[in-house]
């Protein structure tokens, strides 16, 4: 990856985005560009935090181990999202893991760098939107296992992820989306071929095709129906 490429993906990347242009240069700098095969495992959950990454390419799982052990996905990581901000910015130890879910890319940033972000008023305020951004989406993730049922928590699941098109679409197993859903894989299934006996959505092997976006946002929404 070239540097114009690295800070073409800089600029567009969420975390990034509106930062002065010499603050972007400094970044694409300090910025490190990585290949990783499928099932690479870019940090463990416990592990120091030396490193922010963004995705260039592919998509990746952050991922935890509940007490019985059982692994609950917690997000998915697609091409101009960053993740390891968290154990950077407390100091702390990472708080999932995190693993290529195929062949694909990636920049990191060092620590040092990242946090020389915080000295500049723009940087910081752009950090604390997104640590407030992250917080929402967890509260959000928390009340979709705890209060909708499962239909309602697949529906979200599959609109998060899917990548645009017409229709949209994601490429997903069923025990990742189980594993999302904190759900059995069995349930899931049946939940898809409801899904898709609604007209709402179309498998094709592992590609599931969103071909109503509306009704599924509906589902996705409903508390009560399962």
């Amino acid at each position: 990856m070239t540097r114009d490429q690295i800070r073409a993906l800089l600029l567009k990347s969420h975390l990034f985005e509106g930062l002065d242009l010499p603050i972007i240069d400094t970044l694409t700098d300090a910025a490190r560009f990585s290949v990783a095969g499928k099932g690479d495992v870019l940090f463990q959950q416990g592990d120091a935090s030396d490193r922010l990454y963004i995705l260039a390419e592919g998509s990746a799982t952050m991922s935890i181990l509940s007490e019985d052990g059982r692994e609950i996905i917690v997000a998915i990581a697609k091409p101009g999202q960053s993740f390891g901000e968290i154990a950077l910015l407390d100091d702390l130890s990472r708080t999932a893991t995190c693993t290529m879910r195929q062949h694909g890319s990636y920049i990191s940033i060092d620590k040092p760098t990242f946090l020389s972000l915080i000295d500049d008023p723009k940087g910081a305020r752009r950090i604390i939107a997104i640590l407030c951004s992250m917080m929402r989406n967890a509260t959000g993730k928390v009340e979709q296992l705890a209060l909708y049922p499962l239909r309602a928590r697949v529906a979200h699941a599959l609109i998060e992820q899917a990548l645009p098109g017409d229709p949209p679409r994601l490429k997903i197993t069923q025990n990742e989306l189980a594993q999302v859903c904190s759900a059995a894989r069995p349930r899931v299934n049946q939940m898809l071929k409801r899904l898709e006996r609604d007209g709402l959505i179309e498998k094709d092997g592992r590609v599931i095709n969103l071909i109503d976006m509306d009704g599924l946002r509906e589902v996705s929404e409903d508390p009560l129906t399962d």
